[in-house]
C-alpha cells in the first residue's frame, strides 16, 4: 500500500504507520 511512499519517505512513513516489515526490506532496521 505505501510500499512506494516508503522507499521514498523511508524515516517518515515506515515511523508513522509502524511498517517495520518495509524498513527491514530496505535495510533500514
Amino acid at each position: 500500500m505505501l510500499v512506494m511512499a516508503t522507499h521514498v519517505s523511508l524515516p517518515v512513513v515506515p515511523a508513522k504507520a509502524g511498517t517495520h516489515s518495509h524498513r527491514v526490506e530496505f535495510g533500514e532496521e
